[in-house]
């Protein structure tokens, strides 16, 4: 299976050149040896057979690529927005939620938010719920947490032949949470 790639400026200009040609998308996608829904998706995403031009596009997606790109930032409707409610104590996540409510065609996440946050030089981290300077992430778990464990699929095959099923052999020995208690106290 072929790992995908993104688009060069070359495949954008062949697609450009596809477009003026008012190729059909699949013919484009031929051309470049690329799946037509790639295609498609690049030509509606930058404008449409009307206004597609390569470079615009290739510039468009290098710069979402660049390392401290901030969607908030490119947008000063969307920064107020948020500024003005960290000042109402709002949490990111509710700011995430309603902002994406209210605007479906620009949305955001609230991970993005803190990011933007803790990125700021004005110390708007104070005006977080917690009012942390650093965010700490937990720890994960590791995955194997059971030391020397067998696969179900390597068990001892007199196990798969049991008659009774776990469940029915622990209600066997101990009903309930009374007879549990006479027992401990030897009652």
């Amino acid at each position: 299976m072929k790992k995908y790639s993104r688009l060069s400026k070359q495949e954008r200009y062949l697609i450009e050149n596809g477009v003026k040609a008012n190729k059909s998308r699949r013919k484009i996608a031929e051309l470049i040896g690329r799946p037509p829904k790639t295609v498609s998706a690049e030509i509606s995403r930058n404008g449409g057979y009307l206004r597609y031009y390569a470079e615009k596009a290739h510039y468009k997606r290098t710069r979402s690529n660049r390392k401290g790109y901030s969607k908030i930032d490119s947008n000063k409707k969307l920064s107020a927005y948020i500024r003005n409610k960290l000042l109402q104590k709002w949490s990111p996540e509710v700011i995430a939620g309603r902002w994406n409510k209210d605007h479906p065609k620009s949305s955001i996440s609230h991970e993005a938010i803190y990011q933007w946050i803790y990125d700021q030089d004005n110390k708007l981290y104070r005006l977080l719920p917690r009012r942390k300077k650093k965010r700490r992430f937990k720890p994960q778990r590791k995955k194997d947490a059971i030391m020397n464990r067998t696969s179900i699929h390597q068990r001892a095959e007199h196990i798969n032949n049991r008659s009774e099923s776990w469940a029915l052999r622990r209600r066997s020995r101990v009903s309930t949470w009374k007879q549990v208690q006479e027992y401990s106290l030897g009652g």
